[in-house]
């Protein structure tokens, strides 16, 4: 939410500032933030936003509006056990996180919740004690999660900002995503509340409504208080097991696929059988290697492992990097190490990190990586090593998603429109499991994934190939898999590094373009532009595939 803070100061030129996120990116804890810190804030002219717990110092606050935002600390608990464990970026120098971590791997959910309940107790007595109740505005983030525009209008009045309508409904639109799947590494969790239900075992619930009781009272987190809004989750959304109700379809006939990742359609069964490429056509089979970077994904990564050896091609080269797995990731990989060119479990720094290590190892003329809960469609590689062979000018080669569930169902379609690059200064709608590309054009962009994106580092990558003149090629064929399963459903916060570095993307695009603001402010619009465009190309070019006017096999 502060994301959305800052975002709106920034287009009135309203100096905003985080302490917290600059100590953290700075590799400083937050708890060893000195007193002398106070230093950096003024009685007026400045927004502060990012507090993750009330400072070590006092501030003088009597004339200030204050806005606190709350959420269930229960499901704050939640996300933080999953950020600790594998999905949060690691300070620069922090030793201590890489700790956190550590002990974060050797817990169960429950033992972690536990453990820091207190921690929200004391964080809520300090609160109380110093913000002043006449200058301040509380917020519980289920009030608020569902009407952000309403919510950015409501703050914008309170803080005395200019008022703009026109970028409120922008800002509050681009981060209005409610993801119904999650990527550990990816740092994506859930957003609806309630969601600690899914994931603790019923004494564990109870022994934290005992311990956060104080807390739990005074902003009214009864079991009524937190419940989803059924009006926008039930309507917008299948869940297996119930009937497709009509405003699900009336949305599904507005948007395309390519821009939801949710249950499209009641699960199918995947076709098995793929016609592969007539192997005449391959004049020779060029190596291919394939990362696969894991952590903790035991019941899905064989399947991953047996979609690419399954593949029967000919000149492969798989390389596992796992982040030492405390399921049985390590058991499923001996049982294929005589597939696995090189494989190693320990402790990394996240899945950039993993891939690096993989592709340091990589020897094949083209280059791809693989997640460990995502598949590869039966024939893929020969369909790649045949455009590459076909065209010396192909850079990057990419396909159309089909989305799975748990079971390895069909569920729904990404079918992607013809390629224009500009929608990639704005959006990645490059299906990362189906792209392959060029091992010089690896080495020309320098050879690794930038390591401080934990989101967005396929999006980062492809922005660089885009730079380096690629050229990229869109092949009528469903080439991967992407799975959502339950893992996913409870551990998926985009609303933290997920929008903050889509947004440096964005900006460098725009500063690349020109660096007047308001050349920038209009290249902005054109990126507007271009997404609106692609979600109307990518509607008519989905329903010519439904007419089976368009071939995509």
């Amino acid at each position: 939410m502060d994301n959305m803070v800052r975002r709106y100061c920034k287009a009135h030129n309203i100096p905003s500032f985080s302490l917290f996120n600059s100590a953290f990116d700075s590799g400083i804890p937050t708890a060893e933030i000195m007193a002398d810190a106070g230093i950096c804030f003024t009685p007026n002219g400045r927004i502060y936003t990012g507090f993750r717990h009330y400072p070590a110092f006092d501030l003088d606050l009597e004339d200030s509006p204050c806005i606190l935002l709350v959420r269930d600390p229960r499901d704050m608990l939640v996300s933080m056990y999953y950020s600790v464990l594998k999905s949060h970026v690691v300070p620069r120098g922090s030793h201590k996180f890489l700790k956190r971590r550590r002990e974060a791997a050797s817990m169960t959910i429950d033992e972690f919740v536990l453990k820091r309940a207190d921690e929200y107790l004391l964080s809520f007595r300090k609160y109380q004690q110093k913000l002043p109740p006449q200058s301040l505005t509380t917020y519980r983030y289920e009030d608020i999660i569902y009407d952000k525009a309403e919510w950015l209008k409501n703050l914008v009045s309170k803080l005395g900002l200019p008022k703009d309508p026109e970028l409120t409904r922008s800002i509050a639109l681009e981060f209005d995503i409610f993801p119904e799947t999650e990527h550990q590494e990816r740092h994506i969790r859930q957003v609806h509340p309630g969601n600690y239900k899914t994931k603790l075992r019923t004494d564990t619930v109870n022994q934290l409504n005992e311990i956060l009781g104080e807390f739990l009272n005074f902003y009214d987190y009864t079991d009524a208080s937190w419940e989803p809004h059924k009006s926008e989750l039930d309507t917008t959304h299948y869940r297996p097991g119930e009937p497709l109700k009509l405003p699900y379809k009336f949305i599904n006939h507005l948007l395309p696929g390519c821009t939801r990742l949710e249950y499209q359609y009641p699960p199918r069964r995947l076709a098995r059988k793929v016609k592969r490429p007539d192997n005449d056509y391959l004049t020779r089979y060029p190596r291919i290697s394939i990362v696969v970077p894991s952590y903790n994904q035991g019941q899905f990564i064989e399947q991953t492992l047996k979609s690419i050896i399954d593949q029967a091609y000919p000149n492969l080269e798989l390389i596992v990097v796992d982040g030492q797995s405390t399921d049985n990731t390590v058991e499923v990989i001996k049982r294929y190490a005589q597939h696995i060119k090189w494989w190693v479990s320990e402790l990394d720094e996240g899945q950039a990190s993993a891939i690096n290590k993989g592709m340091s190892h990589a020897t094949g003329e083209i280059l791809a990586w693989l997640n460990s809960d995502d598949c590869l469609v039966p024939g893929a590689l020969f369909r790649v090593a045949d455009q590459f062979n076909l065209s010396e000018d192909t850079d990057v080669v990419y396909g159309h998603r089909v989305l799975i569930n748990e079971a390895g169902e069909d569920v729904g379609k990404w079918v992607m429109p013809s390629h224009r690059k500009f929608i990639l200064t704005y959006a990645d709608f490059i299906p990362q499991e189906t792209m392959f590309w060029r091992a010089d054009l690896w080495q020309r962009i320098g050879g690794s994934l930038d390591e401080s994106f934990r989101f967005a580092m396929d999006w980062e990558l492809i922005r660089r190939f885009v730079d380096a003149d690629a050229k990229f090629k869109l092949l009528p064929v469903f080439l991967g898999q992407f799975r959502m399963h339950e893992m996913q459903k409870t551990s998926a916060n985009i609303e933290t590094d997920g929008f903050k570095e889509m947004e440096i993307i964005r900006k460098q695009c725009q500063q690349k373009f020109s660096s007047h603001p308001v050349m920038q402010n209009l290249y902005y619009r054109m990126q507007r532009a271009s997404f609106f465009s692609f979600v109307i190309r990518a509607r008519f070019t989905e329903l010519l595939w439904q007419a089976k006017l368009l071939k995509i096999t």
